[in-house]
C-alpha cells in the first residue's frame, strides 16, 4: 500500500512539474511571435522595393517563416490541449 500511495505521488508530482513545464513552453512562444512577425512584416516590405536578386530571396525567406509559424500555431495548441488535458 506504501508502495502504490508513493508512486501516486511521484506521478502527481511528474504530471506537475510537465504542467508547469508546458505552460512555461506556451508562454515562452507565445512571447516570441510579436517579434518574429515584425520581422516577417520588415522582410516583405523590403522585399516590395527590393532588386530582383533580394527581392526572390526575401519572398523564399517569407515563404519559410509563414510555414514555420504554421507550425509553431500548432504546436501552441498541441501543449495547450495536453496541458488541459492533465489538469
Amino acid at each position: 500500500m506504501d508502495f502504490n500511495k508513493s508512486s501516486l505521488e511521484t506521478n502527481k508530482s511528474d504530471a506537475d512539474k510537465r504542467i508547469y513545464n508546458g505552460r512555461y513552453c506556451v508562454q515562452a512562444r507565445k512571447d516570441v511571435n510579436p517579434p518574429f512577425r515584425e520581422a516577417m512584416t520588415k522582410a516583405k516590405e523590403t522585399a516590395a522595393s527590393a532588386d530582383a536578386a533580394l527581392k526572390s530571396c526575401l519572398e523564399e525567406l517569407v515563404g519559410i517563416w509563414d510555414r514555420c509559424e504554421k507550425e509553431h500555431e500548432k504546436d501552441i495548441r498541441a501543449a495547450e490541449d495536453s496541458i488541459a488535458y492533465f489538469e
